[in-house]
């Protein structure tokens, strides 16, 4: 009789030692601390596959309901083959990145082209231009001429 008593609560002990584990293991997943890098690529070209040098790339930290609700974390040009990269430690408080191709706001580019179109990640998108905070996100720019 004293062995299955010894045998039930070394069995008690068990359990409450694994639920112990368990909950501390939990625990420490849930307070892993989130990478914030974020890196934004990509190229900026004309309709007829010309890259476009030094236009504005500006990187805009989310921290509201809404996309405006940010604030200008860096600006990048782009390089002669009309590419840009930013690789940035986004700070807490921001909730994504928003990439804005400025060549709307430069009058040389203004009094060339009238619109542009964009992909993400190398396909079509709605979401222009959104990054997630801890990712490498790809946006590609074609400036169409008037």
């Amino acid at each position: 009789m004293a062995n299955t008593t010894t045998l039930s609560k070394n069995m008690s002990i068990r359990r409450a030692l694994i639920c112990l584990l368990a909950v501390l293991f939990l625990a420490t997943v849930g307070c892993k601390k989130q990478d914030r890098t974020t890196m934004v690529f990509g190229i900026i070209t004309n309709d007829i596959n010309q890259p476009i040098e030094k236009v504005p790339v500006e990187i805009h930290g989310n921290n509201g309901i809404i996309a405006s609700s940010g604030d200008k974390l860096t600006t990048v040009y782009t390089n002669e083959k009309g590419e840009y990269s930013v690789t940035l430690d986004v700070p807490k408080g921001y909730h994504s990145v928003e990439v804005h191709a400025k060549w709307y706001s430069d009058t040389t580019f203004v009094n060339k082209y009238k619109y542009s179109t964009v992909t993400k990640n190398r396909g079509a998108t709605r979401d222009c231009c959104r990054g997630e905070i801890g990712q490498k996100t790809q946006y590609n720019f074609v400036l169409i001429p008037f």
